[in-house]
């Protein structure tokens, strides 16, 4: 039975976000009520997993209510229809009927930020669309903290120094997070980016004439040291007995398969076997349309990408089917039992604090590791920069080199390398 559950983002804080979890068939919404409450008033209001009727005058309850009845009202005309609305789709409702309640000027800055965000949606992948309404909700939590009207003119200076405040200095309640207060400087680089796209998009159509977004300006996402397998460790899974465990079986086959063609996560979900081909040497290879950038990809079965090969012959050219979120549990699962455990420190900033996370190896193993695995390893076995950019599909060489990564191992490789080198040489003077 569908259920609307209610909860505080900041339980310890003087006054915090409610937020919603909505519950039904197999889908689940979560997201902002856009109500904030003081936790005290919140208990008496929501008791025993309901509303209290008790508190029925109460104006707080009524807005939790009206929040409550939106949701569970749209569903059931959707329902009476044929259809299951995607969590996306309640969530869009809601906001939007909320939004006609409150001040017009703020209806318009909200309103055209959907639509901007359902006008990129038609051509981006689904996962940037997804970084575009956190962009909305961070904004929305920043208007309410600061009982403020967000409009297209108070995007300015000021407000950007106040924002980056905010993002600097708020509780992350998501168990993901790499502090539990405060974005890392590269996470807010990339809010003010989205911000500054979508003002100008806006600007563009007309709805606003300021100009102020041009000179934002936050600090670069630096070039960190990024987390890959070495070559050992992509052979240790390759040859791990999992036939005891086909789900650690499948998982390990799909990851091989990504990392030894170098592709996104978006395109092992969009493959089709009919994207298979052979030339007029029987050469096999996979011709596709990359999702994120749709540009043509063709990946040949050969050398380096010739174990993606036997993973899809193995599944007679239908990749295993999982959810992103379960393959990355499995991924860190597997790394644990194959004991790929070094410890790892990457340091990051908040501002000017320094961020020290500090984890085993397999607790970073995630889907977008192998795409970074497979650059790394052929850059490090000396394939041409432009080369992989052809079977990676990066547009240009400056964004590849954010994947390249010189280790301790590999350094100390290729200094070898170069101490033989000149020790050849001078013999052949002497």
């Amino acid at each position: 039975m569908p259920t609307v559950i209610f909860r505080l983002k900041y339980p310890s804080a003087s006054e915090s976000i409610v937020m919603l979890d909505y519950s039904y068939e197999s889908y689940r919404l979560r997201c902002s009520s856009g109500i904030s409450v003081v936790p005290a008033e919140f208990k008496k209001i929501w008791k025993k997993k309901q509303l209290n009727p008790s508190y029925v005058h109460n104006d707080n309850y009524q807005r939790l209510k009206r929040v409550k009845n939106i949701i569970e009202d749209f569903y059931q005309d959707q329902s009476r229809e044929g259809v299951i609305p995607a969590p996306e789709t309640i969530k869009r409702h809601l906001q939007r009927t909320l939004n006609m309640t409150v001040g017009q000027t703020q209806s318009e800055f909200i309103v055209r930020y959907e639509e901007y965000i359902e006008a990129k949606s038609l051509y981006t992948a689904p996962a940037s669309v997804k970084v575009y309404r956190q962009v909305l909700n961070d904004l929305t939590a920043y208007a309410e903290k600061k009982a403020i009207t967000l409009t297209f003119k108070k995007i300015n200076l000021t407000f950007l120094d106040e924002y980056v405040k905010y993002l600097q200095t708020r509780e992350n309640d998501n168990a993901n997070a790499k502090a539990s207060k405060g974005l890392l400087n590269d996470s807010i680089h990339k809010r003010i980016r989205n911000i500054k796209a979508f003002m100008r998009w806006a600007h563009e159509r007309g709805y606003h004439n300021t100009t102020d977004y041009e000179k934002f300006k936050s600090s670069q996402a630096a070039k960190h040291e990024i987390v890959v397998l070495t070559e050992y460790e992509v052979e240790l899974l390759k040859k791990a007995d999992l036939s005891s465990r086909l789900a650690l079986d499948r998982t390990r086959d799909l990851f091989v398969f990504a990392i030894c063609t170098l592709q996104r996560w978006s395109d092992l979900e969009a493959f089709d076997k009919r994207d298979i081909q052979k030339d007029m040497k029987g050469n096999v290879y996979w011709e596709f349309t990359s999702v994120k950038t749709k540009k043509r990809i063709r990946v040949p079965f050969t050398g380096f990408c010739a174990p993606a090969l036997d993973v899809l012959k193995k599944y007679d050219y239908v990749l295993p089917i999982i959810s992103q979120q379960r393959f990355n549990e499995h991924l860190k699962e597997l790394g644990k039992q194959l004991e790929i455990n070094d410890p790892v420190i990457l340091k990051r900033y908040s501002g000017k604090k320094l961020v020290e996370i500090e984890k085993p190896k397999h607790e970073f193993i995630s889907s977008h590791m192998a795409r970074r695995t497979g650059v790394t390893l052929l850059l490090q076995r000396g394939v041409p920069a432009t080369t992989v950019m052809k079977l990676s599909g990066h547009s240009n060489l400056q964004t590849l080199m954010k994947y390249e990564r010189t280790g301790d191992d590999a350094l100390s490789e290729a200094l070898e390398m170069a101490s033989d080198r000149k020790e050849i040489n001078l013999k052949k003077v002497s």
